[in-house]
């Protein structure tokens, strides 16, 4: 039977000789690989997958004839044709090379679907780490999270990761000593000790709070903010600046200005006197800083105590006529008033 397991078919054309397939696993494999296809150990390939260099021992003459064999490290290839073998059977070897290019298109279809099934994976995984930061984002800060990514290292703390850990610190400082050597990502108690003694709080606006702010990841809408004036009535007493060894003589009262978020829920002191009214000159400078830092002031909240009700005649509110006043750094934004009743 004249089948050649390449060409998956009876080649009957004339001339056409079959070499047997090697029974070595080895040397097998090594025909497979050249010819990009699997080989039974009993199978047979014809010969015009071989050149004539690949033999020895060919016929000299008619009269004396030698039997040709195949050369021991030969491999046969993809497909070599013998003269006078396209032209008696062409239909053989379109058969072959069209056999032999699909079998390269399927090899490529393969390894392509291989490496969308390992690009739909690696999208996946993107995704799922892409969730995991944003939630994170909602817990800790840029720098927190760049901690973590990198497996523990150390890295600079800036204002924004040191005002976090200062507000954690203060709601429990033996909490806070848990989570640092539990290895949560953040800084020890030293530096926020030094951090905070080069911190000098002096009455008036609090310019390091409000740097603190500016450093704060929040979107513009959720900046959208309410000052709200308060005075604080103070027990009469001196203390002792320890720092600057001075004696402060006791206060009456203190006037405190807080903003508080609009859409979202948050506050923070940014202005104190001590035994000073709110006026024009005072409420003005901070409107103006918490827009520069990108704050937008949208009303301001205060009780209907005399001196409040002299600020408002100052910015021309009235009960029948006017509720708001120009913002100070932009005319055309206004700021609302509102009384707040106790």
């Amino acid at each position: 039977m004249s089948f050649c397991q390449f060409c998956c078919e009876v080649v009957k054309t004339e001339g056409v000789l079959f070499i047997r397939v090697p029974k070595e696993d080895g040397k097998r494999k090594l025909w497979e690989k050249s010819l990009a296809c699997s080989l039974a150990p009993n199978g047979r390939i014809c010969d015009t997958h071989f050149r004539a260099s690949d033999f020895y021992g060919e016929t000299k003459s008619k009269n004396e004839r030698k039997r040709r064999r195949l050369l021991p490290n030969a491999l046969p290839r993809q497909p070599f044709l013998k003269p006078g073998y396209s032209n008696a059977n062409t239909q053989t070897e379109e058969k072959v090379i069209n056999r032999t290019t699909l079998m390269g298109n399927e090899i490529m279809r393969k390894k392509i679907l291989s490496m969308e099934k390992e690009m739909h994976s690696l999208r996946q995984q993107l995704e799922q780490y892409q969730t995991l930061e944003k939630s994170l984002g909602n817990i800790f800060t840029e720098t927190q999270i760049k901690i973590l990514k990198s497996g523990g290292k150390r890295s600079t703390f800036n204002a924004t990761d040191m005002s976090a850990a200062i507000g954690l610190h203060s709601v429990g400082p033996r909490t806070y000593k848990h989570l640092y050597e539990k290895g949560f990502p953040l800084p020890s108690r030293a530096p926020i000790f030094r951090w905070l003694a080069d911190v000098k709080i002096n009455a008036g606006t609090l310019d390091v709070v409000l740097d603190l702010m500016e450093n704060e990841e929040m979107c513009l809408a959720d900046k959208l903010c309410v000052l709200s004036i308060d005075k604080i009535q103070l027990a009469a007493a001196s203390d002792i600046n320890g720092s600057e060894d001075v004696l402060n003589e006791p206060n009456n009262y203190v006037q405190l200005a807080t903003v508080r978020g609009l859409k979202k829920s948050w506050k923070q002191p940014v202005y104190f006197g001590f035994d000073t009214l709110m006026d024009v000159d005072s409420l003005n400078p901070i409107i103006m800083k918490l827009h520069k830092i990108n704050y937008p002031v949208v009303a301001v909240v205060s009780d209907l105590s005399p001196e409040n009700q002299s600020l408002w005649r100052e910015l021309g509110i009235s009960e029948t006529n006017k509720s708001w006043f120009s913002h100070p750094a932009d005319e055309q934004l206004k700021i609302f008033v509102f009384s707040d009743t106790p």
